[in-house]
């Protein structure tokens, strides 16, 4: 086994991308992605979240209350599959559900704090899993990683840096 393939193993890919694939951006940064989702999604799993749910629960406290239609618009997921995240949340006690004051068919989104708290647990282990998937790059390569991140992904100025960098 080759260092990569030990590396690649660890950081949760079932296998090594093809190295005709590898050439390609597309595949190398998705295989990445893959591999890191991988990892986060293992460390919310004791706090009892997926991926999808921590996502709803982070914008909810960023956000405050919105209506479903809303919070799946800022998530990029269809109608179908907010519903299904809600529904999820609101029967685990996350978050409240309510028909909109404003219109009876909407219904509004809102973190309760037994969704804060799960919230809470499950960023430091999000956190803790982009650290370990971060871990081969020096604090300076994970600088220059930030940097990159802004520039193909414009966010608050700082935000990838701070991220990264804990």
């Amino acid at each position: 086994m080759t260092a990569a393939t030990g590396f690649e193993l660890e950081r949760g890919f079932r296998r090594p991308l093809p190295r005709a694939l590898a050439r390609w951006p597309v595949f190398r940064i998705a295989h990445t992605s893959a591999a890191l989702d991988a990892l986060v999604e293992a460390a919310l799993e004791p706090a009892g979240l997926d991926r999808r749910s921590f996502a709803a629960l982070v914008v909810l406290a960023d956000l405050g209350p919105l209506k479903q239609s809303a919070l799946a618009q800022r998530l990029g997921v269809d109608r179908t599959t907010i519903v299904s995240i809600a529904r999820l949340l609101s029967e685990e006690g996350l978050i409240r559900r309510s028909p909109s004051v404003l219109d009876g068919r909407a219904l509004d989104l809102a973190l309760r704090p037994p969704g804060a708290a799960a919230l809470e647990q499950a960023r430091v282990a999000a956190q803790s899993a982009h650290v370990t998937f971060l871990r081969p790059l020096a604090r300076p390569e994970r600088l220059t990683f930030a940097r990159h991140l802004e520039e193909l992904e414009p966010l608050e100025r700082s935000f990838w840096r701070d991220f990264l960098l804990g």
